[in-house]
């Protein structure tokens, strides 16, 4: 039995096998990602010196170059001031 569902898209109709293989195709860059940090976002106390994050390249074959740089709140990059991301670019061995 071959379901077809409404695409919203121009009223093109495409089976549901499609839709659903689209859905997780969209999800897949994410769950293949070489490269890794321990979390999205780091919150610097006052009271602390430095603040480590920890970045991982899970590709057992290919070295990446990863580039760190700080933000405001609006997006926009931090050029001076008293924090400092070092190094602001560094290689990740595989592995």
């Amino acid at each position: 039995m071959n379901q077809i569902s409404r695409c919203p898209v121009k009223g093109r109709r495409y089976p549901a096998y499609i839709l659903v293989a689209a859905a997780l195709a969209g999800s897949l860059p994410s769950a293949m990602a070489a490269v890794t940090l321990d979390r999205t976002r780091a919150v610097f106390n006052g009271g602390n010196k430095s603040i480590s994050l920890n970045i991982s390249n899970e590709n057992k074959q290919l070295p990446y170059l990863a580039q760190a740089w700080l933000e405001n709140a609006e997006g926009k990059k931090i050029t001076t001031g008293p924090l400092v991301v070092t190094p602001p670019v560094q290689r990740l061995e595989p592995g």
